[in-house]
């Protein structure tokens, strides 16, 4: 026969050992909580991704009207003659962000075509133009400098709510204003996010 005071100590060991165990699994609960929360707060609010390169380069292309060149699809266009890049951007975020597109001329030693005469369009999937295209195609040289970056302009500054995903396409090709010449003339430019 069991004395009840056996019992009753049994009984709490395992009350205890109960508490403990429970203690424990709050406990690791909250620090995996608050260090996986922690490793989100420093990542980017942003995912850019593009569908292609982020890179624009036209070699020796030959001028075009602007409503050629606002109807670039993206075919062809690996050989230089025009730029196209389709991406997107989603808000990884419960909050509003600022976000702005920008481009980085590289440097090139060449025959370089000048900025004057590279035409812009940024517009969305669907063929509705952003910000400052909505009246016409932008000269690259008459968009404004990108803070903090050389070689930096700036396509697009806007907000973009949280959670959310905008699409873009962006054509670029030479003004139908340039001489074309048969010296190899180029002009490249990285796309960027941020």
């Amino acid at each position: 026969m069991i004395e009840g005071g056996y019992v009753t100590k049994l009984f709490d060991q395992k009350v205890k050992l109960l508490v403990f165990v429970l203690f424990c699994l709050v406990t690791i609960s909250l620090l995996l909580f608050f260090f996986s929360k922690r490793e989100i707060d420093n990542k980017e609010p942003f995912i850019v991704k593009f569908k292609t390169s982020d890179i624009i380069t036209l070699k020796n292309t030959l001028p075009v009207s602007d409503k050629l060149g606002k109807s670039y699809n993206g075919e062809d266009s690996s050989l230089g003659i025009y730029g196209y890049v389709e991406f997107s951007i989603e808000n990884r975020t419960e909050d509003v962000q600022n976000y702005e597109i920008y481009l980085i001329k590289q440097v090139n030693d060449n025959n370089e075509i000048k900025d004057s005469f590279i035409k812009t369009y940024l517009t969305d999937l669907n063929e509705k133009p952003y910000g400052a295209f909505k009246k016409d195609p932008i000269i690259l040289k008459d968009l404004s400098l990108t803070k903090g970056l050389d070689n930096g302009v700036t396509l697009l500054k806007e907000k973009i709510n949280g959670y959310e995903k905008k699409q873009f396409k962006l054509r670029v090709w030479v003004s139908d204003a340039y001489a074309f010449t048969n010296n190899e003339a180029t002009f490249s430019f990285d796309v960027d996010v941020r």
